[in-house]
C-alpha cells in the first residue's frame, strides 16, 4: 500500500464540506494544506449584479426563501449554486442581447459579454 501525502492540493468546494471540516478537527493532517479555488461565501461583500440586480446577501436570502424549507436535503448556500446562478445570469443576459434563442446569435452575444454579477466582478469571454 502506497501512502499519498502531497504537500498541498487545490480543491474546488471541499473546504466548505462538513465532512472535510470534521476530518480536520479530528486531526487529519493530510488536509491541512489545501487551497480553495472558489473565493465566495454568501457573507462576503459583493457588487450588485448587472443582470440579477442582486448582491451576495440578496442571493442568499432568495435561495433560502426558495429552498430553505427542505428537510430531506437541507438547503445550504454555497459557491456551487452561486456560480451556477451567475452562469445562468450570463446566459440570460446574452439571450436578451441577442434577441433570439438561435445558437449563432447567442454565441455572438456571449463573445461580447462584459458582465458583473455578485459572484464575480467580471464575466467575459474571448473569441474562442
Amino acid at each position: 500500500e502506497e501512502a499519498y501525502s502531497p504537500l498541498a492540493t487545490i480543491l474546488t468546494t471541499t473546504l466548505l464540506n462538513d465532512g472535510y471540516a470534521r476530518k480536520m478537527r479530528g486531526g487529519w493532517w493530510q488536509g491541512e494544506y489545501a487551497l480553495e479555488a472558489v473565493p465566495w461565501v454568501a457573507s462576503m461583500p459583493s457588487d450588485i449584479g448587472n443582470f440579477s440586480g442582486w448582491d451576495s446577501a440578496k442571493y442568499e436570502e432568495e435561495y433560502l426563501k426558495a429552498f430553505g424549507g427542505r428537510t430531506v436535503y437541507p438547503a445550504k448556500v454555497d459557491s456551487d449554486g452561486a456560480g451556477t446562478f451567475a452562469a445562468l445570469c450570463t446566459l440570460g443576459d446574452a439571450i436578451e442581447r441577442a434577441g433570439s434563442l438561435e445558437t449563432a446569435a447567442v454565441a455572438s452575444a456571449l463573445r461580447s459579454t462584459s458582465l458583473v454579477e455578485f459572484f464575480t466582478s467580471s464575466i467575459s469571454f474571448n473569441a474562442d
